[in-house]
């Protein structure tokens, strides 16, 4: 078969919106992975602001313990 028959061009026009249609649907998933992604780490950030003061040590009963 010759390098430039017409099957060729057949099977990349084929090739070429199968893939397409492949790439799109990826794309969009990537898409709606991504704002999940952001999302989560927006609340992830907030929750960890707001808890990181209980997780500071409290020096006032260190304190009163060593008196």
């Amino acid at each position: 078969m010759a390098p430039n028959a017409r099957v060729w061009k057949v099977y990349r026009d084929e090739a070429t919106a199968q893939d397409e249609a492949m790439l799109d649907g990826w794309n969009k998933t990537l898409d709606i992975l991504l704002i999940f992604a952001g999302l989560f780490s927006a609340v992830a950030t907030a929750f960890v602001i707001e808890s990181y003061k209980f997780l500071q040590p409290d020096y006032e009963e260190y304190t009163s313990r060593a008196l």
